[in-house]
């Protein structure tokens, strides 16, 4: 297996200000994915357009319901965004299943579950026979499932990615599993109006390519007689998006993280369709289910009336079948999906609250550093495609606010009331400095000052086991309490280490603020008695965080990785 040197990419988001956060110019993207540039997208579809798509094709009359579910039609604002260039294939999806240990899809042990039938149906057939031989009724024959057992036994027994599949989209996959694969990747999946922006860009046609239409040219859809088996990426270069985008039509539906609700302004409507006697009214309501999550693009097993960008077919989370796949997309803004990913798994119990409520994360100001590793295929028809086989990151995202209005008073209020928060640290990256797992850690002040002295006991209160949460932090974690520290919190709520403070500046914040970089930092050591230099290598993430007024804390939190760390993979 051959890894190829790794394409990275990192940048820089500053901080969410008065004026906005400052635009990414020339945003790198992940390997395997373009930029679709944002703008005005028309999304949805207007009632009368329904009508005339339901007189094309009356037998779709009695599933009004979902086309009703497109309406209305308007103009957006969609941002700009990343975008696979093909289908996530069977190779690419092997990548993740060998590194994560996860489930194959269930087409890649055929052979095994043919196996498992017929041992299956063997056996039923000698339960029935002996019923048979008693003079007793035998039992129903017992359907064979086939994605149950797979779920059940895919451990026990052989699989392998059948050559044949290596280029055609993975299949079989739920939403769970997309997500899965989208996180360990380092992207997300696309909402259902990115894929509209991706097909249409500024325009108005149902297709990528426009609104023409000619069997076998553009799309696999079931127009194409006797072909029911999905083709591998890329296989209908015509059909491709002015941004070199396949397949964003037919072949296999496809995933997004959007819910399966009401388009904004949607209102009930009626529907006049046929003529004449024929005419009939329609105003079937969309069934409407939170849980469910939009599909879209239409399949091989569909005619093109599905393969309409404004589709929306709403998926039960956990549906395995052989015409739903999914491709994955990623936010300009580096560490915008990741910081907004780790925050929703945060732990309710250890998100930061202080004296005025609930305290609020400015993702849009995280600073992230991330790599890719990538994998040698023989897929050489679309332009742009890779094999991903893994995702690096490190990242810092501060608290929107604190509410201290000068050093003095964030200082003073960390040390008698507790600690302040300034942020969030989550990295994959092992630490040689401050000693602690992977993870994301919540990144807390503590200002130069002596704890408060805690009251004595009165001889007759009843003794109390202490916990965790009641030690001091100077038991907790080791730190100088005559300089200012940072304390990292890890997500049960215990404090792990502590760092200390090497930038601590109060001020009005300015561009230069905010970055991230690799930094030599010279460290004093005794070595035989004698005092000598040190050269070592810092993560380093200087940052802003805003207190009561416009001014407020700039300061950098550094990090050590483990071993050499090669700086010039990450990029900022």
């Amino acid at each position: 297996m051959l890894i190829t040197p790794a394409w990275f990419s990192a940048a820089l988001v500053l901080p969410l200000l008065t004026a906005g956060p400052a635009p990414v110019e020339d945003p790198a993207p992940p390997p395997g994915l373009v930029l679709v540039p944002g703008g005005k997208t028309e999304v949805g579809t207007d009632p009368k357009e329904i009508e005339a798509l339901l007189n094309e094709y009356p037998a779709m009359r009695k599933h009004a319901g979902p086309f009703i579910a497109e309406t209305p039609r308007k103009r957006i604002d969609v941002g700009s965004f990343f975008l696979m260039v093909n289908e996530v294939t069977n190779e690419q999806f092997a990548a993740f299943v060998e590194a994560t240990g996860s489930r194959p899809p269930q087409n890649w042990g055929v052979d095994s579950i043919n196996s498992a039938r017929e041992a299956d149906l063997a056996g039923q057939a000698e339960v029935r026979q002996a019923a048979k031989d008693r003079g007793e009724t035998p039992p129903a024959w017992v359907k064979f499932e086939a994605a149950e057992w797979w779920r059940e036994n895919w451990k026990k027994v052989e699989w392998s990615v059948p050559e044949e599949l290596a280029h055609k989209p993975v299949v079989y996959i739920d939403y769970q599993d997309s997500q899965a694969y989208a996180r360990w990747a380092g992207l997300r999946l696309m909402t259902e109006f990115e894929y509209q922006r991706a097909v249409r860009g500024d325009g108005s046609a149902p297709y990528p390519w426009g609104d023409q239409w000619e069997d076998g040219k553009y799309a696999a859809t079931s127009e194409m007689k006797r072909v029911s088996d999905i083709f591998p990426v890329g296989t209908f270069p015509d059909g491709a998006s002015s941004d070199g985008i396949h397949d964003l039509a037919g072949n296999v539906w496809e995933w997004t993280q959007s819910r399966y609700t009401a388009l904004a302004g949607f209102k009930p409507i009626t529907l006049t369709v046929g003529r004449g006697r024929s005419k009939e009214k329609i105003d079937n309501l969309p069934s409407w289910n939170p849980d469910r999550r939009v599909v879209v693009g239409g399949s091989i097993q569909n005619p093109r009336l599905m393969a309409r960008c404004t589709t929306r077919a709403g998926t039960d989370r956990f549906q395995q079948i052989n015409s739903v796949g999914f491709r994955c997309a990623a936010s300009p803004k580096p560490g915008l999906d990741l910081a907004g990913r780790i925050l929703d798994a945060m732990p309710a119990a250890v998100r930061p609250v202080d004296s005025n409520g609930p305290m609020s994360y400015e993702v849009n100001a995280a600073l992230a550093l991330q790599r890719w590793q990538t994998r040698e295929s023989d897929l050489d028809r679309i332009e742009g495609y890779q094999v991903i086989a893994g995702h690096d990151h490190a990242m810092f995202v501060p608290i929107q606010q604190i509410h201290a209005v000068n050093p003095t008073d964030l200082r003073k209020s960390s040390v008698e009331e507790g600690v302040i928060h300034v942020g969030l640290f989550s990295t994959d990256q092992a630490l040689a400095e401050p000693a602690v797992e992977p993870g994301s850690y919540l990144v807390t002040f503590r200002g130069e000052g002596k704890s408060p002295e805690e009251p004595e006991k009165d001889e007759g209160d009843e003794e109390q086991a202490e916990t965790e949460e009641s030690k001091p932090l100077a038991e907790l974690v080791q730190f100088d309490e005559m300089v200012d520290n940072f304390i990292l919190i890890d997500m049960e709520g215990t404090p792990v280490a502590a760092l200390p403070v090497t930038r601590f500046i109060w001020g009005n914040p300015n561009s230069l603020d905010s970055k991230v970089e690799f930094r030599d930092r010279t460290i004093l050591q005794i070595v035989d008695e004698e005092e000598i230099e040190v050269q070592q290598e810092w993560l380093e993430f200087d940052v802003f965080v805003k207190g009561r007024t416009r001014k407020g804390l700039k300061t950098t939190f550094g990090v050590r990785l483990e071993g050499k760390t090669l700086k010039d993979s990450w990029s900022s």
